[in-house]
């Protein structure tokens, strides 16, 4: 499921869908599934499914458009809903067709395409399944419709694997997104949109690749272990990087309070995203950073939220883009105001039809109630993200904001930590609390990278070892609107990127060819992107530094002197928080 379009098209779409139940005489009743950037809406209606498609009225055609219609010349014991009527009309500028399906009532394996857990699929369910794709395999591969291009596959196979695609591929036909959230336990297939034309064994290896943590290779192997395969497995592997394995690690380390090891699983799937030109995966990415840097570090937060908010101007993800106001709550935790932006938020997230984000609010809210110690408001909190979770989905969030406030869990927890849950719960409170003690095991995790700024280091050499932004340098003059800390680390981050840029260029030397390091920086702009990234980051702490230096001295007076402490006092006697602090200014 994909998220909603802007309201406008929302509307448009919403009063189609209203037209085609009104034609087949029913009422579409059930939850939205929006997909292809809102040109798709399908819901339940009565005893069928009722599905909408939409396009730019004279472009009719294409996968969403007839991919499902033409699917019905596929033999039928291809498990798969019934399609019985359909109907085209158009409305202005706009061609609209509505597809009234039989109703699939049985689950899907999982709500996700990736398994993380073992279905509890009965033998009998694989041989249906394999032999489905028996079935669908000795179709005639169509000649106009192709799940997967050969000049693509020859092309991103031996760039994103290192292996080549055989001379003579064996093609068949393939559903072409076949994942356990298009399968029901029945089983029956949906989402017919991209059949066609694909290597051998493409769809068994997308079952084998989105099941990973499952072993089902014994399942599949009567396909994948056939020579014919090879292409479709190379095929499946290439297609099905862009960059989520880091996505998954970060999203496993940021949970477990793995500050670090989050931002650098997050940014090293930025990097490839940017390298092999994936924006939605890059834009995706940079969220997450912000949202793993939002719990520890709401400075640098900040600044990475303000790069995803410029990456996101350019494309249509609504997800994403509710998920970084989540990130702005995190960020600002323990300020005032936050619930009502909440409140706004939750309306925008129920538009949107986009359920599974309510869990991320509650767990921000959660650790707003945390910073400012308030256990009645966090205990309401937990008691509210305990049911949306209740079916197993995102239950760890449950754990965390027990963690959060420090509270026993009431039961024996069926999340599966990597850890044991008093080391993470003691990291979850050392983000709450980051002035109390630092768990043993995570004072290098629990601290800012390398370009960031948690203490302002006023005077002195850096003969600690500390990261790298804690260097030495002459005091400001305090009248300066750029605050200390905020020139010290953008400072530090040039210098950080100059090493980074250092480095790859002496690792390629090493290699015996150092033309090789030159050529792969200019091919990803390399500087482009560290420009870039400087001054979203340059930008955000400028801003925040003169919000700050209003908020403490309202009249214009930029009088101040740093202690070595870490605090900065006004003239006026008042005193920020120790940075990055939680809670309002002081």
């Amino acid at each position: 499921m994909s998220e909603a379009p802007a309201p406008a098209p929302v509307d448009r779409m919403l009063a189609a869908q209203q037209h085609a139940a009104d034609q087949f005489g029913l009422r579409a009743t059930g939850r939205r599934v929006w997909r292809y950037q809102g040109r798709t809406v399908s819901a339940a209606a009565g005893p069928h499914w009722l599905r909408v498609v939409c396009a730019e009225a004279g472009t009719e055609g294409g996968t969403p458009w007839d991919g499902p219609s033409a699917s019905r010349v596929l033999p039928a014991s291809v498990p798969r809903p019934g399609l019985f009527r359909i109907r085209d009309w158009t409305v202005d500028a706009h061609a609209y067709r509505a597809e009234l399906y039989a109703f699939a009532p049985d689950p899907m394996v999982s709500p996700r395409p990736v398994l993380d857990e073992d279905p509890g699929l009965p033998e009998a369910w694989w041989k249906e399944m394999a032999a489905a794709l028996d079935v669908l395999a000795d179709v005639p591969p169509p000649t106009d419709r192709e799940a997967v291009r050969e000049e693509y596959l020859r092309r991103v196979i031996p760039q994103l694997t290192g292996h080549q695609a055989d001379a003579a591929i064996t093609w068949s036909t393939a559903h072409g997104d076949l994942h356990y959230g298009n399968i029901t336990r029945s089983p029956h297939i949906l989402d017919w949109e991209g059949w066609g034309r694909a290597p051998y064994g493409y769809d068994a290896a997308t079952l084998y690749l989105y099941a990973l943590l499952i072993p089902v290779r014994n399942e599949l192997a009567p396909v994948l272990d056939r020579p014919e395969a090879r292409t479709g497995l190379l095929t499946v592997a290439a297609l099905g990087w862009k960059g989520r394995h880091h996505r998954v690690l970060g999203d496993i380390h940021w949970s477990h309070a793995h500050t670090d090891q989050a931002v650098a699983a997050f940014e090293a799937g930025r990097t490839e995203a940017e390298e092999h030109a994936a924006p939605g995966e890059r834009v995706m990415m940079q969220v997450r950073l912000a949202l793993a840097l939002s719990f520890a570090n709401p400075d640098r937060a900040g600044a990475e939220l303000f790069l995803a908010h410029q990456l996101l101007e350019t494309l249509d993800q609504r997800s994403n883009t509710l998920l970084a106001q989540v990130v702005a709550l995190n960020k600002d935790a323990g300020t005032d105001g936050i619930i009502d932006r909440v409140r706004n938020l939750n309306t925008d997230i129920t538009s949107a039809g986009l359920p599974f984000l309510h869990q991320f609010v509650e767990l921000a809210i959660a650790f707003h109630h945390a910073v400012r110690q308030e256990n009645q408001e966090l205990a309401a909190t937990i008691g509210r993200l305990r049911r949306p979770t209740a079916t197993g989905d995102f239950v760890y969030f449950t754990d965390i904001a027990h963690f959060m406030g420090d509270l026993p869990l009431p039961a024996p927890t069926t999340t599966q930590w990597i850890d044991s849950p008093d080391a993470v719960r003691a990291r979850w409170q050392h983000l709450v609390q980051p002035d109390g003690p630092v768990p043993a095991d995570s004072r290098s995790r629990t601290q800012p990278h390398h370009d960031a700024v948690a203490e302002v280091p006023m005077h002195g050499p850096n003969t600690d070892g500390g990261p790298d932004h804690m260097w030495s340098g002459p005091r400001f003059h305090p009248g300066w609107l750029f605050s200390c800390w905020a020139v010290r680390s953008l400072v530090a981050g040039v210098l950080t990127h100059v090493r980074r840029l250092s480095k790859t260029i002496l690792l390629s030397r090493a290699g015996g060819d150092c033309s090789a390091g030159l050529r792969r920086l200019s091919a990803r702009n390399a500087w482009a992107v560290t420009l870039e990234r400087l001054a979203a980051d340059a930008r955000g702490r400028w801003q925040q530094g003169a919000r700050r230096t209003r908020e403490c001295l309202p009249r214009g007076q930029v009088s101040r002197e740093c202690r070595g402490s870490g605090r900065c006092c006004c003239a006026g006697g008042r005193s920020w928080s120790r940075l990055p602090g939680r809670g309002p200014s002081r």
